[in-house]
Formats: C-alpha cells, structure tokens, sequence
C-alpha cells in the first residue's frame, strides 16, 4: 500500500525498563571495570511543539538503580541486622531468666522433700483409710426406722 507500508517510521515508543534499553542500544554494564553507559541518555523520547516552543517527553525508566535506592537498599540491610542481633539478645537475656527460674524451683523442691520422713512403715500401712473404706462397702446397710424400703 502506498503510503502506509511503503516508507519507514521511527518507533513512536522504545523499550521502558532499564535491562530492555541496555539490550536494544548494546550498553555496557560493567561496574568492575568502570564502563557503565548512562541508560537515561538513551531513552525513546517524544518531540512535542507547543506554538514556537519545543518539548520532549520521555517515559519513566522502571529497574533503574539510582543511589537514592541504593541507599535504600543499605538502610534496610542495616535495619533487618539491627533487628536480629536484638532478638538474638533477647532470646539469651530469656533463656538466662528461664534457667535462673527453674534452679530456684529445684532449690524449692528440694528443700521440701528434706523436710519430709522416710517411707511409711509396715504397719502403718496396716491401718491406713483405704482398709475401713472396703469392710463399710460390703457391710449390709439397714433402712432406716420409720421409713419404707424401697
């Protein structure tokens, strides 16, 4: 078709996200060696014409690694370190109480069973309840006087 597909136009729109651009334009993204291309350099802008003024715009780079991020990125390192020594103290402080705790309990129990006597003897395990309890169970019970058996 003649006017359409015959001729070519430049991309209206270019890629966005940051690894996209670097692709596309063959950037170099060494950090090691020093050669790093700017990517925001490289970016598909638009031509606007207001009145005798030119604009350009250009869309928003997404993955872009600016140093406000970077600074981000260490702040929430430090934060989540800070955040585990704590609790890795806590957890010490805790287990320091605990044990503290369970050795005063044993020191109370053991203070207690010094205090008590030796196994009961033969004999007084003779008469103890538990032998009255069974003789009054088998024993026949007797209504009472003045009132009907059931």
């Amino acid at each position: 078709m003649e006017g359409v597909t015959d001729g070519d136009k430049p991309r209206r729109l270019g890629p966005k996200r940051a690894n996209y651009i670097r692709k596309v334009f063959a950037l170099r993204n060494n950090k090691k060696e020093g050669k790093v291309d700017d990517v925001r350099k490289y970016v598909v802008r638009r031509e606007i014409k207001k009145g005798d003024k030119t604009f350009y715009k250009s869309p928003k780079i997404q993955r872009l690694i600016t140093e406000k991020r970077i600074r981000r990125k260490k702040l929430y390192k430090r934060e989540k370190l800070a955040a585990f020594k704590l609790s890795k103290d806590k957890k010490a402080k805790y287990e320091k109480v605990l044990s503290q705790f369970i050795k005063e309990r044993k020191a109370i129990h053991l203070k207690k069973d010094e205090g008590k006597t030796e196994a009961p003897k033969a004999e007084e395990k003779k008469a103890q309840p538990g032998a009255k309890k069974v003789k009054e169970a088998t024993a026949v019970k007797q209504p009472a006087a003045g009132k009907a058996a059931p």
